[in-house]
């Protein structure tokens, strides 16, 4: 929590491969006041674990415009807005034995944002 909070004073944070859940989001949000968080939650495999799971950690001063869940579990993006500028920042998580599946429908979604003029920063593990 110490670490997270003292990267938030920097901006936004990028979180991948976290089985993130409803329950982090929460405790974050208690203990950071006026966190925004965009997300998409871990997605279950076929042998009953979590896989997956991003998210974007957006501070106070920042302004979280809009969240879009681009891949489940894979891939998010947040709108975010400082005092001058609009960007998406992504956050990506590739399964390291679909990367090619993942990054297709990745690209697929990145065009279709509503934004299409806006700037893109891409972040994640791409292993």
């Amino acid at each position: 929590m110490r670490k997270c909070k003292a990267l938030l004073t920097k901006g936004p944070i990028c979180l991948q491969e976290t089985k993130w859940s409803a329950s982090e989001k929460e405790v974050l949000m208690q203990h950071i006041p006026g966190l925004q968080i965009a997300e998409s939650l871990a997605t279950p495999t076929p042998g009953g674990h979590w896989s997956g799971g991003v998210a974007v950690l957006v501070p106070p001063g920042f302004v979280l415009k809009e969240s879009l869940d681009l891949v489940q579990g894979r891939a998010v993006a947040a709108l975010v807005a400082d005092r001058t500028n609009q960007y998406y920042v992504v956050s990506v998580y590739l399964r390291p034995d679909k990367v090619r599946q993942d990054l297709t429908t990745l690209l697929r979604a990145l065009v279709g944002l509503p934004c299409s003029d806006t700037r893109i920063i891409l972040a994640g593990d791409f292993k």
